[in-house]
């Protein structure tokens, strides 16, 4: 019998934050024929995986990519986006919708015709941003206002992709929504303290004796946390289950996160905590319009993926900060 290890599968935007810690998760648990697709890396290579580097957004280059480069895989793992922190997300609006959906436009065409089996699309919380209860699960996408934050309106847009191909062509598809992914090597994506996630961004604040700490947008604010490690054992539980063309996952939709949320004031209060010096926690807020366009509370409700997997998080939010921090010191440019 084939080891489904062995079933090629391309990852898009493997070259990314999110792509390079998957690659290297699946390569250390056996799988033997990943091709990475993608821009330019700053997380560094994997030895052995074939990087193909190429813009998505363009069909002929796409096709190559599916057919020729890669092989016809039978599973993408679609990661790759146009995406940034806050700063980034409201100065670059025009530029995220449009290559976001120019991205998923070329790709889903022609996963089609190249016979992929299932694409496995990373989505966002952001999709979420009108939720009407709390925690939201699954099943409340449907009944949403969309999102007017534009990258998680363009994440919207994707899981139509999935949910159109799927009944158009027979094209497979799991949903993943991560919500609030961080850990080490989360560098900013432009110049400015309002473009780079949260919590690198704080603990880089601490860092460099920022005092009192900035925080941006509004400190009452709720989001859930998940450690990069913890993102990529749910993401590789239910790559294994589509292998294994398990009917439970396909065609359906999770969100991948901590049922736990904070407030982004008692964050930035547990980081001074953590790496800071001895002075008093002491704060300020700081207006920032790209903040205004983002939802007041992000709670999630995590008992579907955990019912169906097994899966809840391993790596405690004090201890992914420390994880984090360490990286963040040893990497202070």
């Amino acid at each position: 019998m084939k080891d489904i290890k062995d079933t090629p599968i391309l990852i898009t935007g493997g070259t990314g934050f999110i792509g390079s810690f998957l690659t290297r998760h699946l390569v250390a648990d056996g799988y033997k024929f990943l091709k990475i697709a993608g821009k330019q890396t700053s997380f560094g290579e994997v030895d052995g995986i074939d990087y193909v580097l190429c813009d998505l957004r363009d069909k002929i280059n796409t096709r190559t990519v599916l057919r020729v480069r890669t092989g016809c895989p039978k599973v993408v793992i679609h990661l790759a986006a146009d995406i940034g922190p806050i700063d980034y997300m409201q100065n670059f609006q025009a530029d995220i919708l449009h290559n976001n959906a120019m991205i998923d436009a070329a790709l889903f065409s022609e996963m089609v015709k190249a016979g992929v089996e299932t694409v496995i699309y990373a989505s966002s919380s952001m999709v979420f941003q009108n939720a009407s209860r709390y925690p939201y699960t699954e099943e409340d996408i449907g009944n949403l206002t969309p999102p007017t934050n534009v990258y998680g309106f363009s994440k919207l847009l994707g899981e139509y992709f999935c949910k159109s191909f799927s009944k158009q062509y027979g094209l497979n598809y799991v949903i993943l929504r991560y919500h609030n992914v961080y850990g080490p090597k989360e560098m900013a994506k432009k110049k400015g303290e309002g473009n780079i996630h949260v919590i690198p961004a704080l603990i880089s604040k601490v860092l460099s004796g920022q005092y009192p700490l900035e925080i941006l947008g509004n400190p009452e604010a709720t989001r859930p946390f998940i450690y990069i490690d913890d993102a990529m054992r749910a993401t590789a539980n239910i790559l294994k289950l589509v292998l294994g063309r398990d009917k439970r996952v396909i065609n359906n939709d999770f969100n991948v996160g901590s049922g736990k949320v904070i407030k982004i004031v008692d964050l930035a209060r547990l980081i001074w905590e953590l790496v800071g010096d001895q002075r008093p926690f002491k704060w300020v807020s700081i207006d920032n319009e790209g903040a205004k366009n983002s939802s007041l509370r992000r709670e999630m409700d995590a008992s579907k993926i955990a019912s169906l997997l097994g899966w809840f998080p391993l790596v405690s939010l004090r201890e992914g900060i420390l994880k984090t921090a360490d990286w963040l010191k040893m990497n202070r440019q």
